[in-house]
Order: structure tokens, then sequence, then C-alpha cells
């Protein structure tokens, strides 16, 4: 089996059939939907793609590109995903979000963010920086789940361990 449908089965297993789609217009405030915010730190833009059947990785939809300095407001549905990629297309990452169904840490921690490393060229890791605690690697073809409150931000970055961009739950009640 292929990377994608090894990827787009554990996907479906974990997550269920999903879809992701960018700018609803639905309420901020409407069950289901979170809000996030990408901002790119490196020198490339990148392209994001929503991913609406993740048991076909292979299969996405063009959303938008971001510059450097800009912000990316991206609203999707929970359990579901989208693609991030850099311009110079040294850098992808698949990102998985849903709400916290595990009842010890929802009420800390609504959301859940997941990042995976599609890419399994030799050396392609990412590495995750999250809040004050440290740094992981995300080993090729691997991925890493966290329960997260909102305004927490996650940045990743590429095996140099070059900022590539930083993504967080926004605020449900609207703040940036």
């Amino acid at each position: 089996m292929t990377v994608s449908g090894v990827l787009g089965l554990f996907v479906a297993v974990l997550f269920g059939s999903a879809s992701a789609w960018p700018f609803s217009g639905a309420s901020a405030t409407m069950p289901g939907k979170i809000r996030l915010r990408v901002d790119p730190l490196g020198i490339h833009s990148f392209a994001l793609y929503g991913v609406p059947d993740p048991s076909r990785m292979e299969h996405d939809i063009f959303w938008a590109i971001t510059n450097p300095g800009e912000m990316a407001p991206v609203e999707v549905d929970a359990n579901s995903s989208f693609v991030l990629r850099s311009t110079d297309m040294k850098f992808r990452t698949i990102i998985f979000v849903d709400m916290n169904h595990d009842l010890r840490t929802k009420a800390s921690y609504p959301w859940k963010i997941c990042f995976s490393n599609p890419m399994v060229d030799y050396g392609a890791k990412i590495e995750l920086k999250h809040s004050t605690s440290g740094f992981t690697w995300i080993e090729e073809g691997q991925q890493l789940c966290q329960a997260t409150d909102h305004s927490h931000d996650f940045e990743l970055h590429d095996r140099e361990k070059a900022p590539i961009f930083t993504i967080k739950v926004r605020d449900p009640r609207g703040e940036l």
C-alpha cells in the first residue's frame, strides 16, 4: 500500500470520514466548527489544501497561497484535515483537527491537533515547538497529536530547524 494510502487509512480509522472547507461563513460559535490561525514564518509562501475525504489523501482542494507576513484564517469542521505545502515544495504537513473527546482533559484542552509528516525521504523530519515545554521531532511518515486550548502556538520547523509556520486554535470569542 502506498504511503498516502496508509496515511489515509490511518486517518479514516482515527477520525472517520470528514470534510474540511475553509471560510465556510458559518458562525464561529456553531458547534463543531474550529477556527484556526496559520502564520508563515519562513521565507517561502505556503499553499493550503482541504482534504474532503481523509481516506483518499491524494485528493485535495486548493484553498489559498499565503505569503510570509500574512495570516491565513482557516475554519474547518471538527474531525477534518488540511494540507500545508511550502511553495518551494520542500516542506509538507497534514494537519488534523477535532474536538478533544478525552473526558479527563477536554475541560482544560477542548481541541486536538495532529501534525502528520507525509514526507518519507531520508532526513525529512519536522520539528514541533510547543509552548515552553520544548521541541519534539516528528519523524518521516509519522504523526503527533496534542490536546490544546485556544491561543496556544504550535511552531513547526523544517529539518534544518528553520521556522516554517505557527498554528493555533483561535479564541472562540472572536479575538485573533
